[in-house]
């Protein structure tokens, strides 16, 4: 070897070094993390409120965020951080509990906030100054469009153009979502996307050119929306758990993405990372640890340092819940079951000593963001014996004791589950179209089983001869006609007491109206119940001889108790301080839910209006989050899930710099 290939060689070893050092020192940066600080104290008003969803101001010299007064329905209001003085100062003020001002916005100039806010029973999308003044609502006037816009809901907060002329903001037509602006000056709103997918959680890029969404179709991914041509075209990321809005906010570079993260598991179990957009790589953006215990981030933000990222944090959230029984004898309330992981439905035993319910066992929870639940029995012994039944949830007992049926999954098809007692066995059957149960129900006698199922975007439903093992279908109007989740309650189906008839709710999606129907139990004439001029659910018979129907109508923006007796039309029975849906009468007492939000899933107690007096009595008095009520009347007694009281209260506005993050390295 002479002297010049020997230098060669030795150079070529030392530029292999180097790179080899270069690589090591690039993945030393992308595995170093910078700790966490807290951004927020909370003030002595707020000890149980919840500080989250803040955005930066475009200056990097104030804080936006939402304030949630959890002790007032979750009542939600904007405030800004001034974090070099640390003035806190309120921006708007709730009109009545349960009002909600979501996820702020700065404008361009970092003059105004915008927001999405439910102020007078509807969703609208509205600005304001930052001194509080000059409130403004941007989308009024769909709510008296008479055009394809009337139909429109919004589902998203705004997010504001860069030239500070118009809000991009996702809606809802019949069940499809797609992209809408409104134009603050005219305040004309324009469809963007006119697809089949479900866009959602818009938001501008720095330059102008295009809009961010995600669409959610099994996994949630990115896309971008190209403002000139119109065109789609996908983001992929490595992850397929992306949070829905609000979750993600461009560096002020354009150059990444903060984003939050789904993790497996039950509950509020969330993470940020930040992704690069020319390469898609993605980085984790280290959480908090508190006494050992690691927080849930979401909604991230960037400084305008473009080193920086606020964010929200606080202890994990799983969805926990405990059954517990009410012997309305005295009014008072005892554990049956604690320590649950949600409860999806209930059923007594006719005899009322055992207690069926649907729930997620807790060895599941690491595998799995949507994990299957099962069935389960109680017995209302001291203490209660628990026993597992098969994988499934929505139980119903059947009036004989002898069977109990259930919604059940077959090889990722959904099917009907029968436990029979006696013998501790389950037998599946399958319906006769392919689809999702959404409902089921046992008429009086046992021997028909109804239920709902979901296939190709409508709902239909039919009944089941247990004896004769038949399907019947009842209604070909689609529609929706179940509800799934903690509001499962609201579109239950009702068996009038003699078991001919059944009565369901019917939601047009065109029309977006929801009204009472019937139709005979062994086939015929759909007929409506009530008229469609109000949005009319949960219906209830009064009693045995089925002369009288309980329901909820809305009127004047709020779930008002209703009946009729199916000839000389409907009236009005009662107007609570919230909206309520009807459970069961018992005696001269209609007990309903009281639900503070439209929406039941949240801060529902269980009350009773007296028939005879005209009062009004809160029933689960220490309870402030019931749902799932199913009541014996023979032993005098309700059970009902109620959700464990969670640490929301803990959250907070953390800070953490990201920088040696955004050293991404590409080296040949």
């Amino acid at each position: 070897m002479n002297r010049m290939s020997a230098i060669c060689k030795v150079a070529r070893i030392a530029v292999l070094m180097v790179l080899q050092c270069a690589v090591a020192y690039a993945d030393s940066l992308l595995e170093r993390s910078a700790e966490p600080t807290r951004l927020t104290t909370k003030r002595d008003q707020h000890t149980k409120h919840l500080y989250d969803n803040a955005e930066w101001s475009h200056d990097g010299t104030k804080l936006a965020f939402m304030v949630h007064d959890l002790d007032a329905f979750n009542t939600c209001t904007i405030w800004v951080l001034h974090p070099e003085t640390g003035v806190y100062q309120q921006v708007t003020r709730a009109d009545s509990a349960g009002t909600g001002d979501w996820m702020p916005s700065w404008s361009p100039d970092d003059q105004r906030i915008a927001f999405a806010s439910n102020r007078g029973g509807s969703w609208n999308i509205c600005t304001v100054s930052v001194d509080g003044e000059n409130f403004r609502n941007h989308t009024e006037s769909l709510h008296s469009a008479t055009d394809s816009l009337s139909d429109l809901t919004i589902s998203s907060p705004p997010s504001w153009a860069p030239d500070g002329t118009s809000l991009v903001f996702s809606g809802e037509v019949d069940d499809n979502h797609d992209l809408y602006s409104v134009d603050l000056n005219t305040e004309t709103v324009t469809r963007l996307t006119d697809t089949s997918g479900n866009e959602r959680g818009p938001l501008w890029s720095p330059d102008g050119e295009s809009i961010l969404f995600t669409i959610s179709e099994g996994t949630t991914e990115f896309y971008f929306l190209d403002i000139s041509s119109g065109k789609i075209r996908h983001f992929p990321t490595e992850l397929d758990n992306i949070q829905n809005w609000p979750s993600y906010e461009f560096s002020p570079d354009g150059q990444w993405l903060a984003f939050t993260v789904r993790n497996p598991g039950v509950g509020w179990t969330t993470s940020c990372s930040i992704v690069s957009l020319s390469s898609g790589k993605v980085y984790p953006v280290t959480a908090p640890t508190v006494d050992g215990e690691e927080y849930s981030t979401w909604g991230p933000s960037w400084h305008s340092d473009g080193q920086h990222l606020s964010y929200s944090a606080m202890p994990n959230q799983q969805a926990s819940a405990r059954i517990k029984v009410l012997e309305l004898a005295s009014m008072e309330s005892r554990t049956l079951v604690d320590s649950l992981i949600e409860v999806e439905g209930m059923a007594w035993s006719p005899d009322g000593s055992q207690l069926a319910f649907g729930t997620i066992p807790r060895d599941e929870i690491p595998v799995s963001t949507d994990p299957d639940t099962i069935v389960a029995i109680a017995s209302l012994t001291s203490p209660p014996t628990i026993k597992s039944l098969a994988r499934g949830s929505r139980p119903d007992w059947s009036s004989d004791g002898s069977t109990i049926a259930f919604i059940a999954s077959v090889k990722d098809e959904s099917a009907i589950g029968v436990y029979h007692v006696q013998d501790e066995q389950v037998t599946h059957v399958q319906p006769e179209i392919s689809g999702a149960i959404r409902a089921l129900a046992f008429s009086p006698e046992g021997d028909l089983l109804a239920y709902v199922i979901a296939s190709d975007g409508e709902e239909e439903l039919w009944i089941y001869d247990l004896l004769g093992e038949d399907h019947l279908q009842l209604t070909y109007s689609g529609g929706q006609k179940a509800l799934t989740g903690r509001a499962a309650d609201q579109y239950h189906l009702q068996w009038s007491p003699d078991g001919e008839h059944l009565v369901f709710v019917h939601k047009d999606k065109k029309a977006a109206t929801e009204t009472l129907w019937m139709v005979p139990a062994f086939g015929g004439k759909n007929t409506p119940v009530t008229p469609d001029e109000a949005n009319d659910r949960s219906p209830m018979f009064s009693g045995s001889s089925g002369d009288v129907l309980y329901y909820s109508s809305f009127r004047s923006n709020r779930w008002e108790i209703w009946e009729t007796d199916f000839d000389q039309g409907q009236k009005s029975v009662f107007r609570a301080s919230a909206n309520a849906y009807p459970i069961i009468k018992v005696g001269s007492r209609l007990f309903f839910y009281q639900a503070h939000n439209e929406d039941i899933n949240n801060f529902t107690v269980i009350a009773f209006y007296d028939l005879s007096t005209g009062e009004i009595e809160i029933a689960t008095k220490e309870e402030q989050h019931v749902y799932a009520a199913e009541p014996h009347v023979a032993s005098n007694r309700f059970a009902f899930a109620e959700v464990i009281e969670t640490r929301w209260h803990e959250g907070n506005l953390w800070n953490i710099e990201v920088g040696h993050l955004l050293n991404e390295q590409h080296l040949p």
